[in-house]
């Protein structure tokens, strides 16, 4: 059983409330090719019943409603309820009519056993309290024999999308409220995904590492997104001129360090776990 921190869910519910239309402009472009690649793997066949938990503004939801065609059904979840206009609006985009949302912890799934033949969750799992009880509640409600299908973050090095904000991060003084925030870098480790994955009983858990890039034109307009973040707004507006500066420095410079030739080519490594639940 999943032990759930009601504190938690509140945090990162208000979290994404404030900024899912930020989030959505900026990564749901940069997140469609691990979208594609994940239903790929999973082979979804027309007619199956899928769930995608943590949707975010749902690009595995679509991506595996164009598989299942009419004759089958995706539900996207999510733990925040604001995820749900974004959700439509991807469906309307993609011509898909067979997405339905509803928001609940991934860690408590408001469904019925062995429901859905596919479960996925990209980059969500990352963000769960306990992350083996989500993995958990994804074999609960799938069939026996249902495959799953989990992507996270790789090791900081092979993630370029977040250099930028770690070298901010790490300019700044600490967070006097001593708010660290989930770590979306927490389960790249070599193997630790694979071993969730098994002690959750899941079984034929193969790993399969996938790379997508994307070109970064305007640093400065990489800086200003940066800054318009939660997270760090307040330490930015607690600095003098000298500090703001060098936190800029930090972050051009980071950006720098990705220049391939004349472009700033961003590549980030996704650890994608297929598996099955025993029959």
């Amino acid at each position: 059983m999943s032990q759930r921190d009601p504190g938690h869910e509140n945090a990162r519910r208000e979290e994404w409330t404030n900024r899912a239309r930020m989030y959505a402009d900026y990564a749901l472009p940069k997140n469609r090719p691990f979208a594609r690649r994940l239903v790929e793997l999973l082979t979804i066949e027309p007619g199956e019943q899928v769930i995608d938990v943590a949707a975010g503004p749902g690009p595995v939801a679509v991506e595996a409603a164009k598989r299942t065609g009419p004759g089958g059904d995706v539900l996207a979840t999510d733990l925040s309820p604001v995820w749900e206009p974004f959700v439509a609006e991807e469906a309307k985009a993609a011509g898909v009519e067979n997405v339905r949302f509803a928001a609940m912890p991934g860690e408590a799934l408001a469904l019925d056993d062995a429901t859905f033949d596919v479960a996925a969750c990209q980059f969500g799992l990352m963000f769960m309290k306990d992350a083996g009880g989500g993995l958990l509640e994804l074999s609960r409600v799938l069939r026996p024999g249902g495959r799953l299908g989990i992507a996270v973050w790789s090791t900081p090095e092979k993630v370029g999308h977040f250099k930028p904000m770690r070298a901010l991060h790490q300019s700044l003084p600490e967070d006097p409220s001593g708010a660290g925030g989930p770590n979306p870098l927490s389960l790249g480790a070599p193997g630790l995904i694979e071993s969730l994955v098994r002690n959750a009983g899941f079984e034929q858990v193969v790993l399969h590492p996938y790379t997508a890039t994307h070109v970064i034109t305007d640093p400065e307009q990489e800086w200003s997104r940066l800054t318009q973040e939660g997270a760090f707004a307040a330490r930015l507006a607690a600095l003098d001129d000298a500090g703001r500066a060098r936190s800029h420095r930090a972050v051009m410079d980071a950006i720098e360090d990705m220049r391939v030739g004349g472009d700033i080519v961003v590549s980030s490594e996704a650890l994608m776990v297929i598996a099955r639940k025993a029959p």
